[in-house]
């Protein structure tokens, strides 16, 4: 897994969303990355891993990769701004 400094030097965070620092092939600068999954999840491609987006946003934002899951406060799939996310395990009900 990519380090968060490394993470930093590809992406950055904007609202709840994820772009691109560098121009690399066909993918402009500032364009925004990742992809939605069949389940509504975005999903960020890393070197050498897929990522969900919002794991990408916390380690970005915190710092560190989550330990846990990470809960949409919200309960919107899509919706990766960081004050709407959360690490918890899969078993808590709120």
């Amino acid at each position: 897994m990519v380090t968060p400094e490394e993470l930093a030097q590809l992406y950055y965070y904007c609202d709840g969303k994820l772009f691109r620092t560098t121009t690399r092939s066909r993918w402009k600068a500032d364009t925004r990355v990742g992809y939605y999954d069949k389940k509504g999840y975005r999903r960020v491609r890393i070197p050498g891993t897929t990522v969900s987006e919002s794991r990408a946003v916390w380690c970005l934002c915190k710092g560190e990769w989550p330990d846990g899951e990470i809960d949409h406060i919200n309960r919107i799939r899509d919706d990766n701004r960081i004050e709407n996310l959360r690490v918890a395990d899969r078993f808590i009900q709120t």
